[in-house]
Order: structure tokens, then sequence, then C-alpha cells
């Protein structure tokens, strides 16, 4: 039943893996101590399909009951901390990541969360310390570098996101990571066409101009990250008027009135 439970939730057969792995629950519970102790897996992926059938309350309640049967899996720790989150549970977040830290010192999902978890609770100068001492092996966990780039996201340090970004999207070019690196490029682009002013402003005129060349590549390079995202993210309009605002900034008309005929396709549906 356990077998067969994991393999239905693989095909994402999520009703039908809960009622398969409740069963395996039932026959696992039956003897105390079970037989043969499984470390919290059946527990954690029961927890899983209750999750993806939207029951927190009861997955919450079998994530930690697969801590109690011994599991040091971190995926455990993840979910439950993300759970404690929507409620506001704060000191059970810290704890969390301290017990899980216990098991794994130097598991970077676990360290990401607890940069996020400093973020989160207004203390921001610890959270971005803990980031920028984050290992080398940040670059193994596809996960854990999205997540880590989100943090430099929501603290506008999109040159810090952009480089976690490009490792992440070599392995998985998804959907999600081409609109995030579209968000930092274009926010970088930004930036440096108003360091361009400036230096344009004080007189620096040549130096203006190469750093407005910067910019204008930096908004090339988000226009196709978010080209590339429009194309799986079919119905998401603020991509298309992200794009229309940068291809108006870079002055590229026919790629304007593109956008605009693609707008109003969807405004129109």
């Amino acid at each position: 039943l356990f077998i067969q439970g994991v393999n239905e939730l693989v095909a994402n057969q999520f009703e039908t893996a809960k009622n398969t792995l409740e069963k395996a629950v039932e026959s696992y519970e039956m003897q105390t101590p079970p037989q043969y102790p499984l470390e919290g897996k059946l527990y954690y992926y029961y927890a899983y399909a209750l999750e993806m059938n939207k029951d927190m309350t009861n997955a919450e309640k079998y994530y930690q009951k697969a801590l109690v049967d011994g599991s040091k899996d971190m995926n455990v720790f993840i979910r439950l901390i993300e759970s404690y989150k929507k409620t506001d549970r704060k000191a059970d977040v810290l704890s969390l990541i301290e017990q899980a830290k216990r098991n794994d010192a130097s598991n970077v999902n676990i360290l990401v969360a607890e940069a996020e978890y400093y973020f989160w609770t207004g203390d921001n100068e610890r959270g971005r310390q803990l980031l920028k001492n984050l290992p080398a092996t940040i670059n193994d966990s596809p996960d854990a570098l999205i997540n880590a780039a989100n943090l430099y996201i929501k603290d506008n340090q999109y040159g810090e996101a952009e480089k976690l970004l490009k490792r992440a999207y070599a392995n998985n070019p998804s959907a999600i990571i081409a609109h995030n690196l579209g968000v930092c490029c274009s926010n970088i682009g930004e930036d440096k066409y108003m360091e361009a002013n400036k230096l344009d402003v004080n007189g620096k005129k040549s130096e203006g101009e190469m750093v407005k060349r910067e910019a204008d590549q930096y908004m090339l390079d988000a226009a196709e990250y978010f080209e590339k995202a429009s194309k799986e993210e079919i119905n998401d309009i603020s991509v298309l008027y992200k794009l229309k605002e940068i291809y108006l900034r870079l002055g590229k008309e026919s790629k304007v009135q593109e956008t605009e005929k693609r707008i109003q396709s969807i405004e129109n549906k």
C-alpha cells in the first residue's frame, strides 16, 4: 500500500493516493511500536497527500507525526515551516529551524528558510547576513537557488537575485524563473537609466552614454525573459504590459504594436 500510494502521488492522483496511504497508515499503526519502523516516510507522504487535497489541518498533524516517528527528511521541516508561517506561529517556525539544523546544519534549504524567517520577522539585517553566507552547495539545489533569489528580489537586491536565477535557469528553464529574471533585469536596467541621467546632468556625457547602453542591454534581456515566460503564462496580462513598457522604453514600435494586439486579444475574451 505504501509503494502504491507513493506511485499515485507521483502520478498526481492525489485523492486516490490519500485513500491508499490512509489504509497504509492504519496498518502501520496496528502495532506499537511498529514492527518495521519507516522513520516518518509513510507519515510524510500521507501528510503531503492530505496537503494536496487542501486538508492542511490533518496534513500538519501527520508532518508532526513524521518527526516523532524519526524523520530527518528536510522536506518534512520545510512543509511544516510553511504551514506554521500561514498561521503566524513565529516561535514554532524558529524551533523547527533549530531542530532541522541539529539534524543537518549544512542543508541549504534550511539555511535559506532561516534567512527567510528573519526577513519575515523584520530582522532584515540578520536575513541579509545569512543570505550572504550561504554555502557554495546552494548551486546543487535549484529550489534553494530560487528561494534565495526571491528573498533578494523582495529586498530589492536584483543583481544578487539575477546571479542565482541564472544558475537555476541553466538547469531548469521554466516560465517562473524566466519571469523572475525579467523582473531582475528590468529593475537593474531602470537603476542604470537613473545612473546614466545623473552622469549626464553632472557633465559626464560619455560615461552616461556607456551606462545607458548597459541599461538598454538589461532591458533587451528582460524582454527576452518575459517573452519566454509569456509563452507558458499565456493569459498573464501583467507580463504583456511589462513587455509593452520595455519596448516603449527601447523605442521598438513594431514590438509595442504586436504586444498591444496580444493584450487586446486577452482583454476581449
